[in-house]
């Protein structure tokens, strides 16, 4: 048997819990923004004309083939000793920072700075042949200031770069545009023929950033608002319903005269005489007892008291 679902007749026909939880949902939900090496809009190379692009089929040296091993579907590097590239980005709300790249045997140390920090050593060198899309660098942001991240070719041995994957709010609009990724940021394992990926590992911040105020800010007001209307709607029928089925009191108020046979009548006033058709009059009352026949041949009640 089906659950039943939450009926409110004064909601319009179109209206969807799902479509509620969804977008409340998505008021405290995160996601990787992914800024391709393509980007070149939103990435800054040096020297610009010291990168190479790298596309298409890679091969391993067992001798199997991908078509998908550059993420995005290109991948540059650059062999510049002091080569390097940057980003900045205002991670609001934000928790993280990946650099993507892959690992080789041409390829060679890397140094990588965040802001003012000093900066991390890495190595994308692979003894085994090329291993794509390797987390080479994460860190946690402050979600509430702006940040820059460069990547520096350290030894004059080949430097990847495939893209950067920074996480943001959903209520907060970026400061450009990026590629919303819905995968997941992975790292890969040192050998080809696995291509395997373990999740990396990613320490959520425990600070209230904006984008969850106004996240919590949103749900509210969305329930606030269906309690007034349900307020509304609650006396809207309570005064229907009054409408409909008066009480007692309203319907007890009826014509105080009520005919009891032809030619007499009964008020709440007491007795009076009324005229027959043949001109025989008769005093009539509201009281009880058993009937007596008048001229005429009609019953009506004994009166109370008789005319002198």
């Amino acid at each position: 048997m089906r659950p039943l679902q939450p009926r409110l007749s004064f909601l319009p026909s179109t209206f969807s819990w799902q479509l509620l939880s969804f977008w409340v949902g998505r008021a405290f939900a995160q996601f990787n923004v992914t800024v391709e090496d393509s980007d070149i809009s939103r990435v800054t190379y040096a020297p610009p004309d010291e990168w190479q692009s790298f596309s298409g089929v890679v091969t391993f040296p067992d001798g199997t083939a991908t078509d998908t091993y550059y993420h995005g579907g290109t991948l540059r590097a650059t062999r510049a000793n002091g080569g390097s590239v940057s980003f900045t980005f205002a991670n609001i709300s934000g928790t993280h920072i990946y650099y993507m790249g892959d690992r080789n045997t041409d390829h060679g140390a890397i140094d990588i700075e965040l802001d003012d920090e000093p900066a991390v050593r890495r190595s994308a060198l692979s003894s085994t042949g090329p291993v794509p899309q390797v987390i080479l660098f994460d860190r946690e942001v402050d979600p509430s200031v702006v940040h820059t991240i460069t990547v520096t070719n350290v030894d004059g041995r080949q430097m990847p770069f495939d893209c950067f994957i920074y996480t943001q709010a959903p209520l907060v609009s970026p400061t450009s545009t990026g590629n919303d990724s819905t995968i997941s940021v992975t790292r890969s394992t040192a050998t080809h023929t696995a291509h395997a990926s373990t999740p990396a590992t990613t320490s959520m911040s425990t600070t209230v950033s904006p984008g969850v105020i106004i996240g919590i800010s949103f749900a509210f007001t969305i329930l606030l608002g269906l309690v007034i209307v349900a307020i509304v709607y609650m006396i809207r029928r309570r005064r229907e319903r009054q409408n409909r089925y008066p009480s007692e009191g309203y319907m007890a108020n009826i014509s105080p005269f009520t005919t009891i046979g032809a030619g007499y009548q009964t008020d709440q006033e007491g007795p009076r005489a009324l005229t027959s058709s043949n001109g025989s009059s008769s005093i009539t009352t509201s009281s009880g007892g058993p009937p007596v026949t008048a001229k005429g041949g009609i019953k009506v009640a004994p009166p109370a008291y008789s005319e002198s």
